[in-house]
């Protein structure tokens, strides 16, 4: 009887024991992002990175959007019709915002709504009519999914 309790006892530390180091090891595999590079652009006259184009700290994603778009910025804003909404904020905020779709659009879940709470936190009053021609120009033209 002893040894049927002991072989029970070790089995359930073995499978806990298991259990804890699986989850340790899945954990550090979702949790590991690769350090990006800082790159440093021309936008709007200046050489801008990443942090001193937002005014903050980039995440990860924003960081890989800026990395990878926004040498493009200072020709696709001015050459795309964004409307008065975009015209209105200037070339700095259109740009963040145009940025961010792109980012978006990296994850098909991702819609103009999600766009819109993003600028909603700058522009509370901005409306999807507003925004979605500035995520419609930035999925066709500034980061489409084929490039």
């Amino acid at each position: 009887m002893k040894g049927l309790l002991a072989g029970i006892v070790a089995a359930i530390i073995a499978v806990v024991l298991g259990a804890l180091l699986f989850f340790v090891l899945v954990d550090r595999e979702e949790t590991t992002e690769f350090p990006q590079d800082d790159l440093t652009f021309a936008i709007e006259g200046s050489q801008q990175n990443c942090a001193m184009f937002y005014g903050e700290p980039c995440d990860y994603d924003t960081q890989e959007g800026f990395n990878r778009w926004a040498q493009d910025l200072d020709r696709f804003v001015p050459e795309q019709r964004m409307g008065s909404f975009a015209r209105d904020i200037g070339f700095t905020e259109t740009s963040k915002i145009s940025l961010k779709a792109c980012v978006l659009t990296q994850n098909s879940t991702n819609t103009v709504d999600d766009l819109l709470a993003y600028t909603r936190e700058r522009h509370p009053d901005a409306t999807t009519a507003q925004v979605f021609p500035i995520w419609n120009a930035a999925r066709w033209h500034l980061c489409p999914l084929e490039r």
